[in-house]
């Protein structure tokens, strides 16, 4: 289970606010990722001029 020692890491205070904006970086690379995803599985355009 590599998420374990993630969710330590993140409640661990020391540093906590740069682990906030790391982790809310990587959330906001997942979901552009999954949008882009199933923008491209619906067959649409991924950037729409």
């Amino acid at each position: 289970m590599q998420t374990l020692p993630f969710l330590g890491w993140l409640s661990d205070k020391r540093g906590w606010r740069a682990k906030q904006v790391v982790g809310t970086a990587a959330v906001a690379q997942l979901g552009l990722a999954i949008f882009l995803f199933q923008q491209a599985k619906a067959g649409l355009p991924i950037w729409p001029i």
